[in-house]
C-alpha cells in the first residue's frame, strides 16, 4: 500500500518549524481502557509514552527527577568534614553512569541502588544549603534545589578530665564554665554520671554552681555532659569535680611529689638541717697532763635551723671534755607556690650536720708528753627544697641548749677509741663528739 503524504496545511502546521501538541496528563489520567498505539505525553514522568497494547512504554530519553533527599542513618544535617551517606529518592535513575553534584563540587562515590533510589558519599563543604544535581550518561539532569544542609557539629572548647578541685575551708561556693561551639545554639545535659550533690548545670550557659562540703575524704565526681545544637546534632564529653578538706603533709626524707588534679597553688614550709656540735677536747693524763681544748667551730644551720652549740668542752685531768649540743632544725615562714596539677617536683630533705669527733687522748710518750687533743669542727647542715623554693643561700649560726644534739652528756656520748693495745681505759681520757644537727623537714598545705 502507498504512503499517503499528509500536507502540512492538513495538520494547520503554519510553516516547517511548527510543532505537534500531544495529549497530556499524568499517569493517573492515562486511558483506562488504552489500545495498542495510543501516544501520549506523561506529565508525572516527564516522558512520551506509547501503549503496546500490554503496557505502556516511555519513549526517549529518561529525565532523571530527584523527589527528596535523606541522611542515612537519620538527622537531617550533614557535617562540614564530609563523609556521610545520603540518599536520593525520585523516578528515572540510570542503573550507572550518573554523577552527583553538592554546590558544584562533585560526590565521590556514587552508589545505583534502583530507578528510584541513588545514594552518594557527602564531599567536604561549609556550613549552610547547596543545591544537589544528578546528571545522567545521556546528559540529563535534574536539581534538587537547597536540598542538602550542612551544619557543624558542636565543638567542645573545654578540655576533658578535672575542671575543678575545691577545698571546703577556702572556696565555699563555685562557679565553673563549660563550652562548647556550633554554628548554630547549643544547649547542655548531663546524660551519665552525676555532679557533686547540690551542684547545677545551667543548660543554656553551661555554667556549673554549686556549694563545696566536706564529703569526709578526698572524693572524685565523675560525669559525662553532653552538648546539642539546634539541628539535634550532639558531642558528649567526660568531666569530673574533686572536693575535699585542707590537707598537710610533713616529708622526713627526700621524694618526689606528683600535684593533684586541680591544685594550682601549695603552701611550702622548709626546715633545713641543724648544725653539728663542736667535739670536745681529750683529757690530760698522769695528773700533770694538759687536757685539749673543745673545737671553736660548730656547724650551720640551713635556713632557719639553729647551728650547732660551741665551743665544745675543754678536757681535764683524765677525763674528755663534752661535745656541744647539735642544732635543731626551725621553720622557715610557709610560702605559696604557684604548681601545675599533674607536674613532678623535686622534694629533698636536708640532712642534719654531723657532729664534730672529740680530741683522742695522746697517751703516754717516750719524751713525757701527756697532754690533750683539740676537738674537731662540726659539720654544716643541709638544706632541704621543693622544687625551686629553697633554704639555700640562708643559713643560720645562732645556738641552742637541748633537744637536738647526743653529744652533751658524757653517759650517752660516743667515744673515740683508738688506742693501742695494752691501753685498756685510756679511750675514757678521750673528748666526747658533738651532737649531730636535727634532720630538716618538707611541709606542704594544699
Amino acid at each position: 500500500m502507498a504512503l499517503t503524504k499528509v500536507s502540512k496545511s492538513f495538520l494547520g502546521f503554519s510553516d516547517d518549524t511548527d510543532f505537534v501538541k500531544l495529549p497530556t496528563g499524568t499517569t493517573a489520567q492515562r486511558p483506562s481502557s488504552p489500545a495498542a498505539g495510543y501516544f501520549r505525553f506523561n506529565t508525572t514522568t516527564s516522558k512520551s509514552e506509547v501503549y503496546d497494547g500490554a503496557s505502556w512504554l516511555n519513549v526517549g530519553l529518561s529525565i532523571p527527577v530527584i523527589n527528596s533527599l535523606a541522611r542515612s542513618g537519620g538527622g537531617s544535617e550533614f557535617a562540614p568534614e564530609g563523609g556521610e551517606t545520603a540518599i536520593l529518592t525520585g523516578i528515572n535513575f540510570p542503573s550507572s553512569g550518573a554523577t552527583i553534584k553538592v554546590g558544584g563540587t562533585s560526590a565521590s562515590s556514587v552508589t545505583h541502588t534502583s530507578t528510584t533510589s541513588v545514594s552518594f558519599t557527602t564531599p567536604a563543604k561549609s556550613s549552610g544549603d547547596y543545591d544537589v544535581v544528578i546528571t545522567t550518561g545521556d546528559g540529563t539532569s535534574s536539581t534538587l534545589t537547597n536540598g542538602i544542609s550542612y551544619s557543624g557539629v558542636p565543638a567542645w572548647t573545654t578540655a576533658a578530665g578535672n575542671i575543678g578541685s575545691f577545698l571546703r575551708t577556702t572556696t565555699p561556693s563555685v562557679s565553673i564554665t563549660v563550652a562548647a561551639t556550633s554554628d548554630s545554639a547549643v544547649t547542655y545535659a548531663v546524660t551519665s554520671g552525676a555532679l557533686p550533690t547540690g551542684f547545677a548545670l545551667n543548660t543554656s550557659t553551661g555554667v556549673i554552681t554549686g556549694t563545696v562540703y566536706n564529703p569526709g575524704s578526698v572524693t572524685t565526681y565523675n560525669f559525662t555532659i553532653t552538648a546539642t545544637d539546634a539541628e539535634s546534632q550532639a558531642t558528649a564529653r567526660a568531666f569530673n569535680i574533686t572536693m575535699r578538706d585542707v590537707q598537710t603533709v610533713t616529708y622526713t626524707s627526700s621524694t618526689t611529689f606528683v600535684v593533684p588534679a586541680g591544685i594550682t597553688t601549695v603552701a611550702v614550709r622548709l626546715a633545713g638541717g641543724g648544725g653539728g656540735g663542736a667535739g670536745g677536747g681529750s683529757g690530760g693524763g698522769c695528773g700533770y697532763g694538759t687536757g685539749g681544748a673543745g673545737s671553736g667551730t660548730a656547724g650551720t644551720g640551713a635556713g632557719s635551723s639553729h647551728g650547732g652549740q660551741a665551743p665544745g668542752g675543754t678536757g681535764g685531768n683524765y677525763h674528755g671534755g663534752d661535745g656541744g649540743h647539735g642544732g635543731g632544725a626551725v621553720w622557715t615562714s610557709s610560702t605559696n607556690v604557684t604548681v601545675t596539677p599533674g607536674a613532678s617536683i623535686a622534694i629533698t630533705v636536708g640532712a642534719g650536720g654531723a657532729g664534730g669527733l672529740g680530741g683522742y687522748y695522746r697517751g703516754g710518750t717516750s719524751n713525757g708528753s701527756f697532754g690533750g687533743r683539740v676537738g674537731s669542727a662540726g659539720q654544716n647542715g643541709g638544706h632541704s627544697s621543693f622544687g625551686s623554693t629553697s633554704t639555700s643561700g640562708t643559713n643560720s649560726s645562732h645556738t641552742q641548749n637541748g633537744n637536738a644534739g647526743n653529744g652533751a652528756d658524757d653517759a650517752n656520748t660516743p667515744t673515740i677509741n683508738d688506742q693501742p693495745e695494752g691501753t685498756d681505759g685510756w679511750e675514757n681520757y678521750n673528748g666526747h663528739s658533738g651532737g649531730n644537727g636535727a634532720p630538716g623537714k618538707v611541709e606542704l598545705t594544699y
